[in-house]
């Protein structure tokens, strides 16, 4: 095997672990957009208040009513 056979196989490699990367890093991600776009309408309903206790109250409510 010469470098160059080398140098290709380690880019197909190198490929390949980004394809794998970017494929995990997918899955990780679409729960987390399911949760934001589901948590809108708690922190919309929390801003009306103007008490930085009573907004974390408010998501905490809403968050479990939703559920």
């Amino acid at each position: 095997m010469n470098w160059d056979a080398i140098g290709a196989v380690g880019e197909i490699i190198g490929a390949a672990a980004v394809v794998v990367t970017l494929a995990y890093l997918a899955l990780q991600v679409r729960p987390s957009t399911k949760d934001a776009a589901n948590s809108g309408p708690c922190v919309a309903y929390a801003r009306a208040t103007t008490r930085p206790t009573l907004v974390l109250v408010s998501v905490l409510r809403c968050s479990l009513e939703m559920q």
